[in-house]
């Protein structure tokens, strides 16, 4: 393979004196090419020189390279010309500092220059390329403009959010540095932003490094999998709390959130209070309340109960103080409940977790006055943690009350089962991975927390004009399954409303046959997400309170709508993030990172199935120009209207991302090098004969020019494909654009796939 410096047939190294060849080289090329020699006067120029630097090829040969050099440039330019002549070197395209060029005007183009040293039989001369780099320079700017949207965003947030990168020796993750924090985050720490940027978390944290936090952050790197919203305690010199925290992987790092629960677990201090007060309140129980903890043996079979706690009833009824009775065994107490059963009864409570009811048991033993008496209790002992708590009263001379027992259970019973359902609710919530999946899971729950309702879950549309039902329970028509916002009075008047017989009914019911309907509209930070809807076909569960509806079931009602908005809001936010990382906000496509790390696993999957995969990369043509012509809005248009014809002529099973500017590129799993030409071809054409409108005028119809190639046949790496399309879409602009080119690896050269003239 010849040096593209050389003529056919030359040698690496060999002095070429062919000064037509090098004006046939520099004619070719793509971008503005001079050459200079050591004097720095200008001995080639090719045709592009005119379009970018506005001076004709025969004006510039013979003129010093200065004429293109800004004035306030010129004379630190002579010096490191010099510089450079004395130790030539190349220089790739964009490398060094921002340049500038003189155009013949007057006015100043931004531009990359690369450079090349040739040796020829006079000495050495010095190619130079240059490329306008005008729209590479506003796409960075526009990157560092995206950059600082989303900085504003996370600095919005109210959680902690933190982005750490890993810090290795060899392949071992020794520590994370800090990438970027919010203010939360800083405040946390008690250091500013600023401050912490680019430092190891262990140099503000010591004991990050021992913690269980620091474990976290390392398996979550490693495995790749988010942490989901757990909660944890962290202790160190600046930092003292409890955390509610979410991780999750974000390149060779991870992305964190937390919040400050430390109010949270004082309010459990304050229920272990209440707990105190509890205790004080069953003190003056007429019934004898009494808590007992298992003791176990070496096998941890249980061979004893040991008094936790015995209200003054219970003391009374035993003979023994109920202070007198804390921390004593059951059996040591009372020794005949071992023969009796009674101790094997209360074993099976603890094991099995079923409570124990007897409305009547005889029992005798002697008792703490060393009395042996028989008395009849009715008892009730309920499983707590690794024991026991039992209530008994004493009914030797009364009859017991029955019923006022059995209301009571079935009350705690019902307690704890919503309990148990709206901790369920939470966890599942919490786990999802999407509001498709989370919805049927609580119309689930749903229908066990409300037995004998019906209801659905309805969610307000992007464009807040229309609720839709997303998800049903039971079997009462619900009514319309999508309706207006001003069709349910709860949206309107922000608050719980129950249609029935007092208040007016909701549109949205329709002609549902349910007697009562209770909606709840949900919100989500501020923002209306929707309405939980509970029918009844004759009317909710009775109770005892005022009003038409139990406060129970409503308070109930309103903690499940609590839980789905917070799930809604928060998968809302999830999706919103993910979209940000993957999309390009311009034309909805997926971005070059995306179609990276994608191209990569299809590239796989394609060689385990042993099938053809083509890359198409698009550019369209005279961006620049078109630009100039009718201004940047316009070309938003134009790419946005390229992007829309990509989305529509290609197959779901394909994706395609912009790659950058106005350049496309398309992944074809599946596809062979004729059908990918054949498909690049149908866009080519629908592009020409496209009428696009801007500001009520039809712009000039976009053409683009296209190079395709396939793996195996071209590459069989990501990188060599891609690179191997844009090195056909480059013979496409050098064959005149507005053509399709495929790659041909056997001959190193393109082949012409298609020759239609624009």
């Amino acid at each position: 393979m010849t040096s593209p410096l050389m003529p056919p047939g030359g040698a690496v190294g060999q002095v070429v004196p062919a000064a037509g060849f090098y004006q046939a080289l520099v004619d070719a090329a793509p971008d503005a090419v001079i050459v200079v020699d050591a004097r720095g006067v200008i001995i080639l120029a090719n045709r592009q020189c005119e379009s970018l630097l506005g001076w004709g090829q025969e004006d510039l040969v013979g003129r010093p390279l200065e004429v293109v050099v800004p004035p306030a440039l010129r004379q630190v330019h002579v010096k490191h010309r010099a510089g450079y002549f004395a130790k030539p070197r190349t220089r790739p395209m964009a490398a060094g500092t921002a340049l500038t060029a003189l155009r013949v005007d007057g006015t100043q183009v931004p531009v990359d220059i690369s450079l090349s040293p040739i040796d020829t039989p006079d000495g050495t001369v010095v190619m130079a390329a240059i490329r306008d780099a005008t729209e590479r320079r506003r796409m960075e700017e526009d990157l560092q403009a995206s950059e600082r949207r989303w900085k504003t965003s996370l600095a919005s947030m109210l959680d902690a959010f933190c982005i750490l990168r890993c810090v290795r020796q060899g392949v071992a993750v020794v520590d994370f540095e800090f990438v970027y924090l919010n203010a939360p985050a800083a405040r946390t720490i008690g250091r500013p932003a600023e401050a912490l940027i680019g430092t190891r978390v262990s140099e503000s944290l010591p004991g990050f490094l021992t913690s269980g936090r620091f474990r976290d952050y390392l398996g979550v790197v490693e495995s790749g999998e988010p942490v989901s919203s757990y909660q944890h305690h962290y202790g160190d010199q600046l930092v003292q709390g409890v955390f509610d925290s979410q991780i999750w992987k974000l390149d060779d790092g991870v992305a964190a959130t937390w919040r400050d629960v430390s109010d949270r677990q004082a309010s459990a201090l304050a229920l272990r209070d209440s707990e105190e007060r509890f205790r004080a309140s069953v003190e003056d129980l007429p019934d004898t309340l009494s808590i007992f903890t298992a003791v176990r043996d070496a096998g941890g079979e249980i061979v004893d109960f040991r008094w936790e706690y015995a209200n003054r009833a219970a003391g009374v009824t035993i003979g023994i103080k109920p202070e007198d009775l804390a921390g004593r065994s059951l059996l040591e107490v009372l020794p005949d409940h071992g023969p009796s059963g009674v101790f094997a009864t209360y074993r099976r409570v603890v094991e099995t977790g079923d409570p124990y009811v007897e409305p009547c048991l005889w029992y005798e033993d002697v008792w703490g006055d060393g009395v042996r008496r028989r008395l009849a209790f009715e008892i009730r002992a309920t499983k707590l943690r690794d024991g026991f708590v039992v209530m008994a009263r004493d009914i030797t001379g009364l009859r017991t009350q029955a019923e006022d027992v059995a209301r009571h259970q079935a009350e705690l019973e019902r307690t704890n089962g919503e309990i148990r359902l709206l901790n369920e609710l939470a966890e599942l919530l919490q786990g999802c991975l999407s509001a498709a999946e989370a919805y049927p899971i609580a119309a689930r729950l749903s229908a066990g927390l409300f037995p004998g309702s019906g209801g659905s879950i309805s969610i307000t549309n992007a464009a807040r004009d229309l609720i839709e039902s997303k998800a049903f329970w039971g079997e009462v028509d619900s009514g319309q399954p999508a309706f207006a916002p001003t069709d349910c009075w709860a949206v309107r008047r922000g608050k719980p409303h129950l249609s029935g017989v007092i208040e007016p009914r909701c549109p949205h019911l329709g002609s549902s046959t349910a007697a009562w309907c209770l909606c709840v509209p949900m919100l989500g930070q501020g923002e209306p997400i929707g309405v939980y809807h509970l029918l009844w076909a004759n009317g909710p569960p009775e109770d005892s309170g005022e009003g038409p509806l139990p406060a129970t079931l409503l308070q109930l009602a309103l903690s499940v709508a609590g839980q789905i908005s917070m799930a809604a809001a928060n998968l809302k936010l999830r999706d919103k993030l993910r979209t940000l990382s993957i999309r390009d906000p311009l034309t909805g496509l997926f971005n070059r990172r995306y179609m990276e790390e994608t191209l990569a696993r299809e590239l796989s999957l394609a060689g385990r199935r042993q099938s053809p995969l083509s890359v198409l990369q698009l550019d369209i043509d005279h961006f620049k120009d078109f630009n100039d012509a009718y201004g940047h809005d316009a070309g938003d248009v134009m790419i946005r209207y390229v992007a829309q014809a990509v989305q529509r002529l290609f197959r779901a099973s394909s994706f395609a991302c912009r790659y950058g500017g106005e350049e496309f590129t398309i992944v074809l799993p599946d596809c062979s090098l004729s059908d990918a030409v054949a498909r690049a071809e149908e866009l080519r054409g629908v592009l020409v004969e496209a009428r696009v409108l801007h500001n009520r005028s039809v712009l000039a119809a976009p053409t683009v020019s296209c190079g395709v190639a396939t793996f195996p046949d071209q590459a069989r790496t990501a990188g060599a494909l891609v690179a191997c399309a844009d090195a056909a879409l480059y013979a496409a602009k050098a064959a005149g654009r507005n053509c399709v080119i495929a790659y041909d690896p056997s001959t190193e050269r393109q082949v012409f796939a298609s020759t239609d003239e624009p």
